[in-house]
């Protein structure tokens, strides 16, 4: 399902590692361990409902049976992971995670390349976890909607009761905001983050009630420097990465 060409993926590797070098060394500090952070339309993110287990090993089992009625996949091409958001009687509400197991080789490929531990392999939803699970955002009550800004891609996640519960990947356009107006409306507080948020500012004010994600001050590397601090609006994912 997953076939590449050698060369081309060659030339990839080789050009993403040479980019990666460059960039390192033009901090002028040596790195021993590398973090990897993705989330796109090729990782899968599935809200199931499935029958309460005598056995949490026989979790997973259920978790394969279901994706295979509903999703058109090889799930042995995949890295699965789930996490229980609550337990309904004898069911249990699950979030599923699928992530490609040619992506975790290219950044393993690639960690050697740059001859570096490969430390984590993170998803951004679950960044977005840790830092309420921190409760390290800033004006938050435990329900809203997130959206992070990327490239060309638009990240939404909507949170209940402090918990991540579904997570889309969207294009960076303004039909996108269209359809994430009536979402939207069902909330509070939503919070926008990511590089190229200007977007974000630029194109919703008009739709919607949004604002700067930011981060309480408690956290050492913004208290002491209030330029970083400002700017942590463009880097929530690598803050969440180290913290």
């Amino acid at each position: 399902m997953f076939s590449v060409d050698e060369v081309n993926k060659k030339t990839y590797l080789n050009t993403v590692a040479k980019f990666l070098k460059n960039e390192i060394d033009s901090c002028g500090k040596f790195y021993k361990k590398i973090h990897y952070n993705l989330q796109n339309n090729k990782v899968i993110i599935r809200n199931l409902k499935i029958i309460k287990p005598k056995k949490r090993k026989d979790i997973i089992g259920l978790i394969k049976f279901e994706i295979s009625q509903y999703i058109p996949i090889n799930i042995e091409d995949y890295i699965l992971k789930y996490i229980v958001l609550d337990i309904d009687n004898n069911e249990l509400n699950v979030q599923v995670i699928l992530v490609p197991k040619y992506i975790l080789d290219i950044c393993c490929d690639i960690s050697k390349m740059l001859n570096m531990k490969q430390q984590t392999l993170n998803i951004n939803f679950n960044i977005l976890q840790k830092l309420i699970n921190l409760n390290l955002v800033n004006n938050f009550d435990g329900n809203g909607v997130f959206i992070e800004s990327k490239y060309d891609e638009l990240i939404m996640s909507i949170v209940k009761n402090y918990k991540v519960y579904e997570s889309y990947v969207m294009p960076k356009n303004i039909e996108s905001f269209e359809s994430l107006n009536k979402i939207i409306s069902d909330f509070e507080n939503g919070y926008y983050y990511g590089e190229g948020y200007q977007f974000i500012e630029n194109h919703c004010s008009d739709l919607f009630k949004i604002e700067p994600l930011k981060l309480n001050m408690k956290m050492n590397l913004l208290r002491e420097n209030e330029s970083v601090y400002d700017e942590s609006i463009k880097y929530i994912n690598s803050i969440g990465m180290i913290i």
